[in-house]
């Protein structure tokens, strides 16, 4: 039903897919840098739980992108896996190919799974499209097979007895019926209205899409959740909807009256990561969804959406590991320790989990989401305070210094000993519209001040 020839021989468009997908199942994903055979390997972070405790597994994910030849995968596309594992101190091992792995390979496979105790395992053609047409990965179907994703007729996935996930030739939307259990009779009337939709004619760089469709078989009334998506260089002031749209989502479905809830939303024109079915689209709408409820209106709304090709472990700790080297250079503190922005980890932080398994799966330090915390002693607070003058300051990018006493059982407070501080280095949330961006807010504020302490020093 997928055709892998759509994606770029290269394998540049098949290595982001399946980092999509497999931060699309929460797992951590990072560029391991080039492989043997000069494309980009993956590393992948499988969290997992215990009822002693929580551990992780670390797998290094090798592409083959392989549909334009038709060719199997064969032991020398894939070098010597036990050395590239060790390199990565990955324990585990998947290949992930658009044709199929030869029987040769599959042995290999085995044979180091059973010798070298690295599990390992295998995607083919027919794995990646069954884990391609679930839910929560239509949108990537769209994005990346937008051919055969206009060829696919009816995918439905049930939620709840009255609640659907659906999709129809490209469109993944959720569909509601205020008291009916059966779907079927309504998906003739709701696919001759979404290809109406389809066949509209747009001005350059508007999308419309279909996010919603409730049902009131109470009242015989369908609502239509319409996103309507356009340039952020198009004006406000001069923006009107075509009627065309309009009319075509308020025109009666099968008989029944028809709402439109309409949302309209501003893209950056010149992202190459923008996606028309990101998630944030849905997520925070769907109990409006399930109910027909009206969702709140802003005229013009914007979607920011992270490149994930730029989520690396590099970025994360690159600067901060800069600051720490730069830090211990000098001869007047001695850092005990200290603990980078966790931004990153938010996403793992859900209302339908225990954040105490999060916690500790992580090995998150609580508090620490967006601030960089240095805890040191110092033997010279003149020379400390005298450093600390050239930081630079503002209201989104500032430091706090915090002093700390220690006291000891029946021994109290030592006044003799070294003073503890800890420095925190803040940028303020407000300033980022992603975590990506946070990051790179916070990784420029650590640069400037690496660069004033490697100064100080001369």
């Amino acid at each position: 039903m997928i055709d892998f020839k759509e994606l770029d021989e290269r394998g540049d468009d098949f290595e982001l897919l399946v980092r999509e997908l497999l931060n699309n199942k929460g797992l951590e994903v990072y560029w391991s840098g080039k492989g043997p055979d000069g494309g980009k390997d993956l590393l992948c972070i499988e969290r997992c739980q215990s009822n002693f405790k929580g551990f992780s597994r670390r797998w290094l994910v090798q592409c083959k992108h392989n549909a334009h030849s038709g060719k199997a995968v064969g032991t020398a596309d894939l070098g010597v896996i036990e050395n590239s594992c060790a390199l990565h101190n990955a324990d585990g091992y998947i290949l992930v190919c658009t044709t199929y792995p030869s029987s040769t390979v599959v042995e290999t496979l085995e044979g180091i799974e059973r010798n070298k105790k690295i599990i390992t395992t295998f995607w083919d053609y027919r794995a990646l499209e069954r884990q391609l047409l679930v839910p929560e990965n239509w949108s990537l179907v769209n994005r990346f097979f937008p051919k055969s994703a206009k060829q696919l007729d009816w995918q439905i996935s049930m939620i709840d007895s009255d609640f659907w996930h659906a999709s129809y030739k490209g469109n993944g939307f959720y569909f509601a019926l205020r008291i009916g259990t059966n779907y079927d009779h309504y998906l003739k009337y709701i696919s001759d209205r979404l290809d109406a939709i389809n066949m509209l004619k747009l001005p350059k760089g508007h999308y419309i899409r279909v996010r919603a469709v409730y049902f009131d078989d109470k009242y015989t009334q369908f609502t239509l959740y319409i996103d309507y998506l356009l340039p952020q260089s198009t004006s406000k002031e001069n923006f009107e909807l075509p009627e065309k749209v309009r009319k075509v989502c308020t025109d009666y479905i099968g008989g029944f009256y028809c709402n439109m809830d309409l949302k309209i939303y501003d893209y950056n024109e010149y992202s190459d990561n923008f996606d028309v079915d990101h998630r944030d689209y849905y997520v925070s709408y769907i109990p409006e969804f399930r109910t027909g409820m009206s969702r709140k209106k802003g005229y013009f709304n914007t979607i920011f959406k992270d490149d994930p090709r730029k989520c690396t472990e590099e970025i994360k700790s690159e600067a901060f590991n800069a600051l720490l080297d730069a830090f211990k250079q000098l001869t007047f503190v001695t850092i005990l320790n200290a603990k980078n922005a966790s931004v990153e980890s938010l996403k793992y932080f859900s209302d339908n989990f225990s954040w105490r398994d999060t916690i500790e799966g992580l090995n998150y330090q609580p508090g620490n989401f967006f601030d960089v915390d240095i805890r040191f002693e110092c033997e010279q607070f003149d020379k400390l305070c005298e450093l600390l003058s050239t930081f630079p300051t503002s209201v989104d990018q500032h430091f706090e210094l915090e002093q700390h006493h220690i006291f000891l059982p029946e021994e109290g407070y030592d006044k003799d000993e070294n003073a503890l501080y800890t420095l925190r280095i803040m940028v303020h949330p407000a300033i980022g519209v992603s975590q990506l961006q946070f990051r790179q807010y916070l990784n420029e504020y650590m640069r400037e001040i690496t660069k004033k302490i490697i100064e100080f020093q001369k």
